[in-house]
């Protein structure tokens, strides 16, 4: 591929999280469905044949496919390879009482990263097993700590 940004495994990528969008969506036909475009062009957009090596599936179906399955599959692909990780938005409430309990949830699942440290550390090393349960305190503590961002944003909205 010339005048491209990435590498060609990175497309390659792409390319295999659209097929697993489609997938999720049922199929081309199905993901036609719920989208512009015919079958045979949703089947292209995952293609790894030559000829439809340069052909990506556009934003806004990107944006109807995701929505019809619920997972941003292709979404969270992108997000990867630009280096960022994808996590859902919480829901939160606009009430002064909300605030309390969210920021005790996150407190709580921050501290619960930094005991599945210490006891993955007591032995003087990290093995597999420690890191991925450390890595999963670290997913939940995230996504608390991203409530309580979201919860102080709405807090300060319904005050105004």
């Amino acid at each position: 591929m010339t005048g491209r940004q990435l590498p060609a495994n990175d497309y390659a990528a792409i390319k295999a999280a659209t097929r697993k969008l489609i997938s999720h969506a049922g199929g081309p036909v199905a993901a036609a469905a719920v989208t512009r475009g015919g079958h045979q062009n949703i089947g292209r957009y995952g293609s790894a044949q030559p000829d439809d090596g340069e052909r990506f599936m556009p934003a806004d179906v990107i944006a109807d496919l995701e929505s019809e399955c619920g997972q941003p599959v292709l979404t969270r692909a992108l997000a990867k390879l630009g280096g960022h990780l994808l996590v859902p938005e919480p829901d939160v409430v606009k009430s002064g009482t909300a605030l309390g309990s969210i920021t005790a949830k996150a407190l709580k699942e921050t501290s619960d990263v930094f005991v599945a440290l210490a006891e993955g550390l007591g032995d003087g090393r990290l093995c597999a097993a420690d890191a991925a349960r450390i890595e999963a305190e670290v997913e939940e503590a995230i996504i608390k700590l991203l409530a309580l961002r979201f919860q102080v944003r709405a807090e300060v909205e319904g005050g105004e």
